[in-house]
């Protein structure tokens, strides 16, 4: 009886588990690469959360990409370079990431009328700038 019981709860988990991995296949088979998708946000983005502290986006002309973080000039962390896609005014770093969340676009690339402080970031004019989950990000020149 014991056994049964075993066996029952190992294939409930087995088809919890398919269950959750055809729903990340599914949810990343919608997305469009980058380039395609949203080719203005090819570049590389720079955005200061405190005087030290800054995290830079990095997409190249393929689409591909990483998001790094400093603390001072000193590398803090970095993700894998993967493919950037975008949905539904969203950016995520490879179909389906766990340690990154994707960046919302709140202001597509533009280009500054004048220049600007916004909280660490210096906004000059004639550059370009988005802004992602409500944070500015200048391109790096």
């Amino acid at each position: 009886m014991e056994g049964i019981i075993v066996i029952g709860i190992f294939e409930l988990m087995l088809n919890r588990w398919m269950f959750i991995i055809a729903l990340l296949v599914l949810a990343s088979c919608n997305k469009e690469e980058l380039v395609s998708g949203a080719p203005s946000l090819v570049g590389d983005w720079i955005h200061y959360n405190t005087e030290a502290e800054k995290e830079i986006i990095y997409i190249d002309s393929e689409g591909n990409g990483k998001v790094v973080w400093y603390v001072g000039n000193s590398l803090e962390r970095e993700t894998k370079v993967k493919k950037w896609y975008v949905e539904d005014n969203r950016m995520q770093l490879g179909k389906v990431t766990f340690n990154l969340r994707p960046f919302n676009i709140d202001v597509f690339p533009t280009t500054s009328s004048n220049t600007t402080i916004e909280g660490y970031d210096t906004l000059y004019q004639g550059f370009r700038y988005i802004q992602l989950n409500d944070k500015y990000y200048r391109e790096i020149q």
